[in-house]
Formats: structure tokens, C-alpha cells, sequence
């Protein structure tokens, strides 16, 4: 008989569905119950991460068994995590809109925000207020579910103090969002940086703004004052002198006077001028503007404090609105006196029959000036004996005076600064000694004019002279103690004859006696 053994069945044995909430790891599934000796299992399609669902089956197998496939499904579902849109974000009124930020939580280990996509929304409407902010486009993938917490997103007027610049640019300018007449204004012209950049004029040029008028005044601040940019004739002007109040604030209603030093002599050309004026605005700012001075007049040889004038020019955001001009003092300072004066020579030899004669040359010793008036003043010293001509030394007098070889000569000095000096001179006039004097020894008395007298009048200037001529026998001829006095050929009354004469010459001041011979002749 044959005996034959059939497989067993696997019974008790289950595979069941099962479901997984994501968290970024791997599932899969197992049996459930105990597998019969010489069995084993094996899974296929049995692994999953991602939200989604598969099948997956269980095949057990064993020699004395027949195989059991079972199946059953894998399903990942997906992860609720909770988005919460940040809240107070804001803009200003008329801005863009910033991007809408959030915070999550609920992500699994290991993964953060890169798994989002899109963006949160808001409400439309761009007036001043509140507006939802919801998901939008924002997703996590498919992974997960969102829990969304919205928030308000706020359009606030961002002018508190309504000068046109927006608080949160206040802020990062550091003025005060509240205070109108604070807000950053590089060029100083009145008008907001941001608005002349909202404008599409120079912050930084206060020549170049906003004037649809043509007033001078800003349009910006005529909407801030509340006058009619379009309209010249509408300004404000606080005090009706017909100047707008923005215009006055600016012009320059003083200019300092200045005042300089200058050494005596100073041309005009070298002259330290300043080239600018401190100018005062009516906003009591203090600037500095150029000027040019008209030294009409201007007199550097004149000491003392003499007042100019100088137009100045206009500078970018400064007016001369009421034509004022500059005012500079010059004071001219006194001359310094002349230090000395020199005389080249103060000796000279008198001439006979000369009763001018040069003696030297005056030099008169000044650091700031070479023009001088040189005087002998009257009644001082042997002024009256002398002369100066172009500064030269002159003996200038037919006063013999015998017997005087030392003189006092008292210059004056007056510069062209008003400084009188007065010096004196000791002037020594040499004379020539007897022996060395020319005396003539011929003359011819017949009244030709020419030699018809005989003398020596060179020693006029000596003292105790007497001066005599003998004939042959002895008899005195002439006699004089003038040495102006000459002898004319004649003995009371008569002519002489020719012939041969002795002459005798005494200095009683010097003790000297000199003798000679004289020829008389007739033509």
C-alpha cells in the first residue's frame, strides 16, 4: 500500500492592515501569530516614509507546507503641525507690502523650514487698518497638515507729526517722528531729504527744490504753511513787510564788521584781505559769504582808521534780501620814526671867492620809507652858515667868519608819516696854510679889468691877518686887515711905476709871516 503524507495548511497566522501618522522614519508591517516549525516569512513592497498607502504581502513557506501569501496595506498618513503668522507686522501707508513672516512647530525630528512653500496672505485693501493675514499659498508638502493662526497685519498712517516724512524714516534718520520741524534736511533748504527724493530734486543742493510759483518758497513748505504753491502772490509773511517768512528766515539781516591791522606803507595789493563776511540769517545761523571791498580812498601813508565797504555774493540757500552790504575797517598803524641819519663828509677846505660849496651828502637811515624832507631848521647851531639842496651839505654864506674852522649843523628829518628827528653835526672847515697858499706875484694896474688889483683873499678865513707891500726904500705902499681889501697900484692918490714891490703877509692867529715880491707892470 503506498502511504503518502500530504502538506499541512498554515493556519493561524494574521497579516493586518496598519496606519502611521508621518514622522520622517521608515514603516512597514509583520505578521501576527507563530509560524510552524520549518516555516519562514518573507515581505515584499514592505517599507514606507512618506504620506501615502501601499500593499504589501507576506509570503510563508516550508517544506511539508503549503505556501500561505497574505496581504495587507501600509498607510502613512499626514503630520498636523501648527503655523502661526507673526503678529504686529505693519506697513506704512502707501509702502509695499513686507514679506508676512510666521513660526511653526510640530515638525519632525530633523527637519525645519525648508519644507515649506508659497507664501501667507492678507486681506486686500491698502487704507489705514487692520487686515487678516491668512495661509495663502503656504504648504508644508504632503507630509503634513497645517494648522493655521492667523494674525492682523496693520496700514498705519506713518506721518504722526504730518511733515511728509514717514515715522519709520524718522527712526532710521534719528529725528523725531513727532516734532514737524524735525526730520533730516541735508542742504538746510527746508524741505525733507525724502521728500525732494520723492520730489526728484537735490537733497543736497538748496537751490534746487520744488517752486511751481516761481515764489522762491518751496512748494513743500507752502503746503506745510498752508498757502497756495500755485499762486506767487501767496506766501506766508508774518510781518507784512513783503517778504515771505521762508525768504526773510534765510536772508542775511547782518553782516559782522571785520577790521585789520596794516603796517604803514602797505600797498593795496599786498593787503590781508578777508574774503569773506560772517553773515547772520533770520534763523540766526551764522555763514560765511564772499565778498569783494571798494578801497576807493584807500591811503597807506595816511595813519589811522578808515572805514570800506564790500558787496558780497549770494551763496546757495542764503539771500541778500535786503541788499545789505560788508563793512571792514582798516587802521593804517603809525609810521615808525627814522633811526638815524648819516653825513658823508663833514669836513671841506674853504675856497676864496667861493661862498657855496658842497660838503656832503645826507643819508637818512628808515626801514619803511625813502622819501624824507631835509631842513635846517632856523636859529639852531650855525644853521644860518649853511643850505641842504636834494639832501646835499652846502656852505652857503659870504659871512667869513675869520678864525672859525668848527660849525654846528642841525638837521631836521620830517618823514611822510609826520615823524620829525633832529640831529646834530659838527662840521670842521679846513683852510689852507699860509705857506702853501698861491700869492700871486705879477698884476697890471692899467683898468683893462683883468689883474688889476692884487691881493689874497684866501685868507679871509683866518683871523689877525694883515696884509703889506713896500717899495724898494721901505716905504709902506699898503696896508689892510681885510683879506678882501686889494691893493690898486697906488700911493695916496698915485700910480706906482713898474717895477718890483715887497709884500708882507702876517697871521697873527697862527703866527705865521711870510714875505714876497711883487711886480707891478703896465701894458
Amino acid at each position: 500500500a503506498d502511504l503518502t503524507i500530504t502538506p499541512a495548511e498554515i493556519g493561524a497566522i494574521t497579516f493586518n492592515d496598519a496606519s502611521f501618522v508621518y514622522d520622517g522614519t521608515e514603516k512597514s508591517l509583520m505578521i501576527s501569530g507563530t509560524l510552524p516549525a520549518g516555516t519562514s516569512v518573507a515581505y515584499s513592497n514592505n517599507g514606507r516614509t512618506d504620506v501615502g498607502s501601499q500593499e504589501v504581502t507576506a509570503t510563508i513557506t516550508g517544506s511539508n507546507y503549503t505556501t500561505l501569501e497574505l496581504t495587507a496595506d501600509l498607510t502613512i498618513t499626514a503630520k498636523e503641525i501648527t503655523v502661526t503668522a507673526d503678529a504686529g507686522l505693519s506697513k506704512i501707508a502707501g509702502e509695499a507690502d513686507p514679506i508676512l513672516t510666521y513660526t511653526a512647530t510640530g515638525l519632525a525630528d530633523g527637519e525645519g523650514m525648508e519644507v515649506f512653500a508659497g507664501s501667507l496672505s492678507r486681506a486686500s485693501g491698502e487704507d489705514v487698518g487692520l487686515y487678516a493675514i491668512t495661509q495663502g499659498t503656504l504648504s508644508a508638502g504632503d507630509n503634513y497638515t497645517i494648522n493655521f493662526i492667523g494674525a492682523d497685519f496693520e496700514i498705519i498712517d506713518g506721518d504722526t507729526d504730518g511733515d511728509g516724512v514717514p515715522d519709520q524714516q524718522e527712526e532710521e534718520d534719528g529725528t523725531d517722528p513727532s516734532d514737524p520741524t524735525d526730520f533730516k534736511d541735508t542742504d538746510l533748504d527746508g524741505v525733507p531729504d525724502y521728500v525732494e527724493e520723492e520730489q526728484g530734486t537735490d537733497p543736497a543742493d538748496p537751490e534746487d527744490y520744488k517752486d511751481q510759483d516761481g515764489d522762491k518758497v518751496p512748494d513743500y513748505v507752502e503746503v506745510q504753511q498752508g498757502t497756495d504753491p500755485n499762486n506767487p502772490d501767496d506766501a506766508q509773511d508774518s510781518d507784512e513787510d513783503g517778504v515771505p517768512d521762508y525768504i526773510q528766515e534765510r536772508s542775511i539781516v547782518e553782516l559782522v564788521a571785520q577790521s585789520i591791522q596794516v603796517a604803514w606803507n602797505t600797498p593795496e595789493a599786498s593787503l590781508n584781505l578777508p574774503t569773506e563776511a560772517v553773515a547772520i540769517t533770520g534763523l540766526g545761523e551764522v555763514v560765511n559769504v564772499p565778498v569783494t571791498w571798494d578801497l576807493t580812498g584807500y591811503d597807506p601813508l595816511t595813519s589811522g582808521t578808515t572805514g570800506y565797504d564790500g558787496e558780497i555774493t549770494e551763496i546757495a540757500g542764503v539771500f541778500n534780501t535786503y541788499g545789505l552790504t560788508a563793512e571792514l575797517s582798516i587802521e593804517v598803524l603809525a609810521k615808525p620814526a627814522p633811526t638815524d641819519v648819516t653825513l658823508s663828509e663833514n669836513e671841506f677846505i674853504g675856497i676864496p671867492d667861493q661862498y657855496f660849496q658842497e660838503i656832503g651828502f645826507f643819508t637818512v637811515i628808515d626801514a619803511t620809507d625813502d622819501q624824507h624832507t631835509l631842513s635846517l631848521p632856523e636859529g639852531m647851531g650855525d644853521n644860518e652858515l649853511f643850505e641842504v639842496i636834494d639832501g646835499i651839505l652846502f656852505w652857503s654864506s659870504q659871512d667869513q667868519r675869520a678864525g672859525e674852522t668848527q660849525f654846528e649843523v642841525v638837521l631836521q628829518v620830517e618823514d611822510r608819516g609826520g615823524n620829525v628827528i633832529q640831529k646834530s653835526f659838527q662840521i670842521t672847515r679846513q683852510r689852507t696854510p699860509l705857506s702853501q697858499l698861491d700869492v700871486v706875484n705879477t698884476f697890471t694896474p692899467n683898468a683893462d679889468g683883468v689883474n688889476d688889483t692884487w691881493g689874497v683873499p684866501a685868507l679871509r678865513y683866518y683871523s689877525g691877518v694883515r696884509i703889506q707891500v713896500f717899495d724898494r726904500g721901505g716905504r709902506r705902499l699898503f696896508y689892510t686887515e681885510d683879506p678882501d681889501v686889494r691893493w690898486d697900484g697906488t700911493f695916496e692918490g698915485e700910480e706906482m711905476g713898474v717895477g718890483a714891490y715887497f709884500w708882507v703877509i702876517e697871521v697873527e692867529e697862527t703866527g705865521e709871516v711870510r714875505r714876497g715880491i711883487l711886480n707891478l707892470l703896465k701894458h
